[in-house]
């Protein structure tokens, strides 16, 4: 719960967290995690950073995110390696062409978006985006059930090799307001998925590799016919840049996985 105590002539205003608590412990990788459930922490600064982004009097249309990008130049030399590599029957095995990858491609530049990136909020939100990525190709194991790249390995499978890629926006429904605004509880899972996804036709249904996706945010204060317009134009918007990407010969396939360069 948050409870919020507004300030008086007499007192400061207050922000009270109230809810279960447990011991907590550093992991192996110094994250404060509880003892019995092995979950995050609710970390004070990381409270305050985020109330800072919604200031009183300020637009609430404020995005907070962060992006994980690859230089120009690492662009290039990859692109350069694809074309040594050939599109069709490349040479070596899946291992020595994500290597290939990896190496051409460098390091990346990371961009956060919304919050002071000296914050530990900041550095938490690019965590998650690179443990994503991780989860992915198998390199960590996820928190819930999901299939991974790895787990899609099989000999039979044409989109053996699809990367998949996971949207994460708010879910509102967590949260239970007062009618004064000063009593908030939170319930259920924060986070759900959303989005669209544009990909090669198989035969088998929806198992192609993918061209390109997208994410939009719904709601439960959006209609169901709301959600499905929204659902349209998310579809045609990602079917639209998928097709251009195609057309404008900007879709590699190596072994039966889609390098789309922007």
């Amino acid at each position: 719960y948050v409870f919020v105590y507004p300030a008086t002539s007499d007192s400061p205003g207050e922000v009270v967290l109230a809810g279960p608590a447990e011991p907590w412990a550093e992991d192996s990788f110094g994250r404060p995690i509880g003892v019995e459930s092995e979950t995050p922490i609710v970390q004070l600064e990381d409270l305050a950073a985020a109330m800072r982004v919604f200031p009183p009097g300020q637009p609430l249309d404020q995005l907070v995110g962060c992006s994980i990008d690859p230089t120009r130049e690492g662009l290039a030399r990859m692109q350069s390696y694809l074309k040594r590599l050939g599109t069709v029957n490349p040479q070596g095995t899946d291992g020595d062409i994500v290597r290939g990858l990896r190496e051409s491609l460098g390091p990346q530049t990371v961009t956060v978006q919304g919050v002071s990136p000296h914050t530990h909020f900041a550095q938490v939100l690019v965590e998650a985006d690179y443990r994503m990525k991780l989860i992915g190709i198998g390199l960590e194991k996820p928190p819930v059930r999901m299939s991974t790249w790895i787990d899609l390995t099989s000999s039979g499978s044409v989109a053996k090799n699809a990367l998949q890629r996971w949207f994460f926006t708010p879910n509102y429904e967590c949260l239970r307001v007062s009618e004064d605004d000063l009593a908030i509880e939170l319930v259920g899972e924060g986070v759900k998925l959303i989005g669209a996804t544009a990909h090669y036709v198989t035969a088998d249904l929806d198992e192609g590799p993918i061209i390109t996706q997208d994410v939009r945010p719904v709601s439960h204060l959006d209609a169901p016919e709301d959600m499905v317009i929204v659902g349209r134009d998310i579809e045609r918007d990602v079917l639209s840049a998928a097709v251009k990407a195609h057309v404008d010969e900007k879709v590699f396939l190596v072994t039966d996985r889609t390098v789309v360069f922007a």
